[in-house]
């Protein structure tokens, strides 16, 4: 399988399936829709297609791999430990996981790929959850919100929300004030 690889706008990288033959679409529901003269052609993951374009200011490279293999790493995916983390995963030894505002779900599949025996592809955000991972999103409202099971936080993930600005932070409190005796 040959994959484009661009920059997000978070710092990481992103593959595109990269078909360049007709052959190739006959794997894809478009597939009898294209023609010769749309190709080469890059698909999202969501299954959406369009031209490939040589010149694209956030194309990196092309990578080749087996179909059951990430062409990308964790860590080339969701940057890790970034200055301007915002949104995504905490582990309990505090290491972040940067993805932005509406890639968990796809973020706790790479990791779980990368740090548990057994591959998941459902479940990977509730797995993480149980196991006292950090999931900072947007609420509701629009704001920076924090969830973790069972209310209670490790020491490294605390000292890495007060480096990242969120030790007044109301929620943040609480749980320090839950699990401070624990450290």
């Amino acid at each position: 399988m040959k994959y484009a690889i661009y920059k997000n706008n978070i710092g990481g990288l992103y593959e595109m399936d990269y078909i360049d033959n007709l052959d190739d679409c006959k794997n894809y529901m478009f597939g009898p829709f294209i023609k010769e003269d749309r190709l080469p052609i890059v698909i999202n993951m969501m299954g959406g297609y369009h031209s490939f374009i040589k010149d694209d200011k956030n194309f990196v490279k092309f990578i080749e791999c087996n179909e059951d293999i990430n062409p990308l790493k964790l860590n080339e995916r969701y940057p890790i430990n970034v200055k301007n983390f915002k949104f995504g995963w905490i582990s309990p030894d505090g290491i972040t996981y940067h993805c932005g505002a509406t890639s968990h779900t796809q973020c706790a599949i790479y990791i779980c790929k990368e740090f548990v025996a057994e591959p998941m592809n459902y479940g990977a955000e509730k797995y993480l959850e149980k196991q006292k991972w950090i999931k900072t999103y947007k609420d509701s409202n629009r704001e920076f919100s924090i969830y973790i099971e069972g209310g209670h936080i490790t020491k490294q993930q605390y000292e890495t929300l007060c480096d990242l600005g969120y030790s007044r932070h109301e929620y943040v409190k609480r749980l320090v004030r839950r699990s401070e005796n624990n450290w």
